[in-house]
Order: structure tokens, then sequence, then C-alpha cells
């Protein structure tokens, strides 16, 4: 009896902690214009808790979001021509990393911060700040 309790306890905080969809938003381009890559929102039905939520991108990747004032999602995109974009927000845990994690890296002369793309080293002596910048190509 005391097994079948806490395995039914288990099941339900595990059940409980699984991604739900929330909200689904799609954009459409039906004027023949490609539109370049810019921020766009779209108006949320409900409140989101950001850190207890994911967007999955039109690739079916999590995308990087950030909700605004007014209840408002705010995502990164381009838009082809007569193209469709789909966003699907998710609550609950979120899902897996995009890929690019951010990373800070400590030694006695520098601070290092990267996102899998870019990063930059920050002097810890009082030297020049900056002490270099990492782009895209890893250069």
């Amino acid at each position: 009896m005391k097994c079948n309790i806490a395995a039914r306890a288990l099941l339900s905080i595990a059940l409980g902690a699984l991604p739900s969809i929330a909200e689904t938003f799609t954009v459409r381009e039906t004027f023949g214009v490609s539109h370049p890559r810019q921020i766009i929102d779209f108006d949320l039905h409900s409140s989101v808790d950001s850190a207890n939520a994911s967007v999955i991108g039109p690739d079916g990747k999590n995308v990087p979001f950030q909700i605004l004032r007014g209840n408002k999602l705010a995502v990164e995109t381009d838009l082809p021509a007569f193209a469709e974009r789909t966003w699907t927000l998710q609550t609950g845990r979120p899902s897996p990393s995009s890929g690019n994690p951010i990373r800070i890296d400590t030694t006695a002369a520098w601070y290092e911060i990267t996102n899998g793309l870019t990063g930059i080293r920050i002097s810890r002596n009082g030297l020049a700040p900056i002490q270099g910048i990492r782009y895209r190509d890893g250069a």
C-alpha cells in the first residue's frame, strides 16, 4: 500500500513537470515581400512564467524568447515571401537547451563568458578591462 502511494506521488510529480502546449503563434507573408530578420511579438492569452517555459521554433528547436510588458511574447525571425512561420509556447519543465548554453570560465587573470557562438574575456587585475572578443568563426 505504501509503495503504491509513493509511486503514484512520484508519477504525478513527474507528469506535472512535463511540458504542455500553452499557445501556438503563426505569422504568414501573403504579399510576396521578403522581410529581414527582426523581433516580432505576439499577444499572450494568459500569464507565463518565463523560468518555466520554452518556445519551440519553426525548425522544431528551442528558440530564444522574451516575455514583454503588456503580456506579449517576443521572438526573432525573418519571413521570406509567401512563407509561414509557427512557434509553440510550452509551459512546465523547459525543454533541453538550444545548443548554445552560456558558460562562464574563471581563472586568476580573467573571466571568460561564452555562449557557443561568441564570447568575451574580461580582466580581473584592473588592466584594460576587455582582454579579447571571440567571433562566430572562432577567431
